[in-house]
This record gives C-alpha cells, sequence and structure tokens, in this order.
C-alpha cells in the first residue's frame, strides 16, 4: 500500500490515480496531521510513501488546505525515526545540491525532481512494482 503526503490536492489526486490504475492500494493525505493518523500503519499497511518535501508550514497552494504542522523534511525524520528501512519517494522542486545530505545517501530513498512528468511516473511505477 502507498502512502502519498502532498499538500497540492490537484496534483496528489491525479498521482493517487495513477498508482491505483497501476494496481496498487494508495491512501493520500494532504497535510503531516492527516498522515500522523496513518504512522501506526507504517511498516504493516504502509510498504512505501511518496512524500512532498515542500510542504509548507501556511500552505502553498490556493487548493490547499490551511496547514501550520511539519514541514516535508520533518515528516521523513519522523518516518525514518519509524521505520528506517521503509522506501520513500521525495517529491521536491529543490535543486539536488540544496537538498540534505542524507536523502541523497539513504538507499531506501529516491527522489523525483518537480514538475513529475509521465516518465518520471514511469519510473515511480517501476519503483513500486520492484517492491
Amino acid at each position: 500500500h502507498v502512502l502519498v503526503i502532498e499538500d497540492e490536492r490537484t496534483f496528489a489526486n491525479i498521482l493517487g490515480e495513477l498508482i491505483r490504475d497501476e494496481g496498487f492500494g494508495c491512501t493520500v493525505v494532504y497535510s503531516a496531521e492527516d498522515a500522523e493518523k496513518l504512522f501506526p500503519k507504517v511498516g504493516s499497511d504502509i510498504h512505501i510513501v511518496v512524500l512532498d518535501l515542500m510542504m509548507t508550514r501556511t500552505g502553498s497552494f490556493k487548493d490547499s488546505p490551511p496547514y501550520n504542522g511539519e514541514t516535508g523534511d520533518e515528516i521523513y525524520e519522523r518516518l525514518r525515526d519509524l521505520r528506517p528501512t521503509l522506501p520513500i519517494v521525495i517529491m521536491t522542486a529543490k535543486k539536488q545540491e540544496t537538498l540534505r545530505p542524507q536523502y541523497l545517501s539513504d538507499k531506501y530513498t529516491r527522489i523525483f525532481l518537480k514538475p513529475i512528468d509521465s516518465a518520471l511516473a514511469a519510473k515511480l511505477i517501476g519503483i513500486l512494482k520492484g517492491l
């Protein structure tokens, strides 16, 4: 089962549908607060997380809910504390050289630079099928 944590609702829903169309179970949440409710299932029911790294404390998109919780970086750290070997796919618009070194060196983390096009979406599906 895939957990998508993305504050841009339109993109999150499209990504969730793409994942479901490939035969995977998928839960989409739009905030850290909603994701936290699912953290007890990480490792048992949730086998991979797709995480928007650039979620902000105030919400960055007009279709996003007001957001005063954790950033993507903080969610990543919490997930790593819960399950160090959990596969996490980070989606970000940040340049690779500005990312935290642990994201680049963690063998259980993959990075996808936004915008996500059809080739990257196909690569994401390939990662899911490889699990």
